[in-house]
């Protein structure tokens, strides 16, 4: 157990917590033709544009340039702009936009920090395909086992 909780820490560490190798500067000009997707509700590809803007895959540079992008473009400033946008999204039937509210959620980026609405959004997300979102499940559960290990009276 406790070799598992390690495995997990170090994918926690290197998934959620280090810098991004890219964080590429992400221009307005980077986001127009995501933004026009977004416009006609096409929101899954918006998301895929922007991903392939990161040229990273991390999860966490896809998000950070897609929320910078929605900030660019005037769709959604704030955080919680970007969260409702996010949630729309995925109500919508994005696969993708499930995978992004669940990392807001992890992260606790424009709304509290929930593990049960992140593990729930990254189920739906896998059932429709992501093949990522089974592996950030586990993530979300080794989250959860450092919180519970870090809370007082744990041993």
């Amino acid at each position: 157990m406790l070799s598992k909780i390690a495995g997990v820490t170090a994918v926690l560490f290197f998934v959620l917590l280090l810098p991004c190798r890219a964080n590429a500067q992400v221009t307005h000009a980077m986001c127009v033709s995501g933004a026009k997707l977004v416009q006609q509700q096409h929101y899954s590809k918006a998301l895929l544009h922007w991903r392939l803007v990161t040229m990273d895959a991390s999860y966490k540079e896809w998000v950070r340039v897609s929320l910078e992008c929605l900030r660019l473009t005037k769709i959604a400033v704030t955080p919680e702009e970007a969260f409702k946008w996010m949630r729309s999204a995925s109500d919508a039937g994005s696969t993708y936009a499930k995978t992004q509210l669940a990392l807001m959620h992890v992260n606790g980026f424009g709304t509290p920090r929930d593990l049960s609405a992140a593990r729930a959004l990254l189920k739906g997300a896998a059932v429709k395909g992501d093949e990522a979102a089974e592996f950030l499940i586990q993530v979300v559960d080794g989250i959860e086992v450092q919180d519970r290990s870090k809370a007082p009276g744990s041993n």
